[in-house]
């Protein structure tokens, strides 16, 4: 990123980023360094859509468990002066998250998502006003990639594919 002073582990795309850290105390080092590469560039946060997730292990003090920690001030994570909150689930880049990379949460949210484009769609489908080849090639440019963002991840098993084809059949 330019014009920031030091690397930061993470993920950079468009307008969004997620910051990666191994342990609470480098996540809030990380977050540090984004919030003063902010303020340099005049850059403002949207803290509503941002959110902590611990994903795997963290190397932090064995006997304190974050997510049970009776002290909240203990893990809290600021970007700039603003708290952030701790999530389970966090979706990034339109795909569903969570802590333990559940790759069933993530096909299921897909085929919600595609169910109710499917549902907007209705009517359209339906119309025998409009051609069937231009009903045909709306599903196959909207409702496929809908259905079907992410699947690099979570597809290639047929139990977790159901749902999408039976929406796709549908």
């Amino acid at each position: 990123v330019p014009g920031l002073s030091e690397s930061i582990p993470g993920l950079l795309f468009a307008d969004d980023t997620a910051v990666l850290a191994s342990s609470p105390s480098q996540l809030q080092l990380g977050l540090d360094g984004v919030s003063a590469w902010g303020c340099t560039w005049g850059m403002k946060f949207g803290i509503a859509k941002c959110g902590v997730m611990s994903v795997g292990v963290m190397d932090v003090d064995p006997d304190v468990d974050p997510d049970v920690d009776p002290d909240p001030e203990r893990f809290r994570w600021t970007l700039g002066s603003a708290p952030l909150p701790v999530v389970n689930e966090y979706t990034y880049l339109g795909t569903q998250l969570t802590k333990d990379l559940d790759l069933s949460m993530m096909a299921q949210s897909r085929a919600a998502r595609a169910q109710r484009a499917l549902s907007g769609m209705s009517r359209f489908i339906r119309s025998h006003r409009i051609p069937l080849r231009t009903r045909v090639l709306v599903l196959k440019a909207v409702l496929i990639p809908i259905a079907l963002y992410g699947a690099e991840l979570w597809g290639m098993n047929q139990a977790r594919l159901k749902p999408h084809q039976h929406i796709l059949n549908s």
